[in-house]
């Protein structure tokens, strides 16, 4: 019974140096700045943003960034790259809104990175950062003022233009 509760505990304990202390398999890693990316698209016009990947780990790593929706609207570039240890690299996202309609876009954008050196056990990782496109609307009310002023100029010319023609028919 003793030998039962030693081994139980040996489990345990086997259990929290796997968990804790991965000996044989050791992920690639990846930094991603910022942590999330937010468009805010006006009239069909494209805008661009940057994102920073770095590869933090002491392996040489090949990384690829993709969009998991709207490929025709998102464009990422360079797409696929090699970084050193210890490396970093300026990826531009940019969004062509050319069949972008109104309103709100959500995806994901997937930087994903994987070990050039040959092992045994071959473990990829990758990062997903949110990216909300949200397209907005012509803003109408910047051009109030100028509708108001174009109605009284309109308002003015007819009004003098019907005033003189009542007083050429006044006077005739």
């Amino acid at each position: 019974n003793d030998k039962l509760k030693l081994d139980n505990s040996m489990k345990k304990i086997l259990i929290i140096i796997v968990l804790f202390f991965p000996l044989v398999v050791q992920a690639a890693g990846i930094q991603v700045t910022p942590e999330r990316l937010e468009f805010e698209i006006a009239a069909s016009k494209s805008q661009t943003k940057e994102i920073t990947v770095a590869n933090p780990t002491a392996d040489v790593q090949l990384f690829e960034v993709y969009p998991d929706d709207f490929e025709s609207i998102i464009n990422v570039n360079p797409k696929s790259f090699t970084l050193e240890a210890g490396g970093q690299k300026e990826v531009s996202v940019t969004i062509k809104p050319d069949s972008l309609s109104a309103g709100v876009l959500s995806t994901n954008l997937s930087i994903v990175g994987k070990p050039l050196a040959e092992s045994r056990v071959q473990v990829n990782t990758g990062v997903k950062i949110p990216v909300t496109v949200k397209n907005a609307k012509p803003e109408y009310k910047n051009f109030l003022p100028i509708i108001v002023a174009v109605a009284i100029a309109v308002g003015i010319i007819a009004g003098n233009f019907l005033l003189q023609r009542l007083r050429s028919k006044n006077s005739g």
